[in-house]
Order: structure tokens, then C-alpha cells, then sequence
């Protein structure tokens, strides 16, 4: 069911109300094999109230998030997934355990096409 959530193309560019925390399972879903080799995932999911999104791009951003997550942690690691919302708005944390972003790349970071 995640993979064909995953891979579903929405028609058009309709904003729709979604859950933040479906959204992320469906990616860690489809990352279910790479999860295995030692990363523990928690999930600290406060009850948040559907927000407005576009599900294809939030899904890529997670995708993109969780992907680089998963690649600072080589040999294993734990991944935090916090979602809570303060009067005003939904927010989402996702930490790793990884090395981090080496101090003479981190200016750069932002900048087009730098990897």
C-alpha cells in the first residue's frame, strides 16, 4: 500500500489536507530495506490535525531529508522523527545520528547544484 501511495502521481497541483506523520510513514516504507541494516526509527507523533499540503512534495522532501539522514549514518544509527504544532502551526524535527555536515562544506550547503 505505501509503494502505491509512494508512487502515485496527484492530478494537478491541488493542495489537499494530510496527515505529516502518513506522509513520512509512506517514505519510511518504501525505505524499509535500508532501515534494517542497524538504524533504530523513532517516532515521536503528537496529534496533529491534517494540515495543508501538496503530497507529492511533501513526500520528496522527506525523501530528500531521510535520504541524507540514512547516508550520514553509515554503519547504523537512530533516526527521530518528532511531528507537534504550537497554537499557530504543525512542525516537524527529524535528527540523526550520523557525523554531520563537515564545518568547510556547511557555508555551502545552499548553494545550487553543491554536493
Amino acid at each position: 500500500v505505501a509503494l502505491k501511495r509512494y508512487t502515485y502521481v496527484h492530478e494537478g497541483d491541488a493542495q489537499v489536507y494530510g496527515s505529516l506523520g502518513e506522509s513520512i510513514d509512506t517514505v519510511l516504507t518504501v525505505y524499509n530495506n535500508e532501515l534494517r541494516g542497524g538504524i533504530t526509527v523513532i517516532r515521536n507523533y503528537s496529534d496533529v490535525p491534517p494540515v495543508p499540503l501538496f503530497p507529492d512534495e511533501i513526500e520528496q522532501v522527506w525523501t530528500n531529508v531521510i535520504t541524507n539522514a540514512l547516508q550520514a549514518m553509515v554503519g547504523g544509527g537512530t533516526l527521530t522523527i518528532d511531528i507537534g504544532s504550537d497554537e499557530r502551526m504543525a512542525h516537524v524535527d527529524i535528527t540523526d545520528t550520523g557525523q554531520g555536515i563537515a564545518a568547510e562544506v556547511l557555508p555551502r550547503i545552499f548553494e545550487p547544484f553543491f554536493t
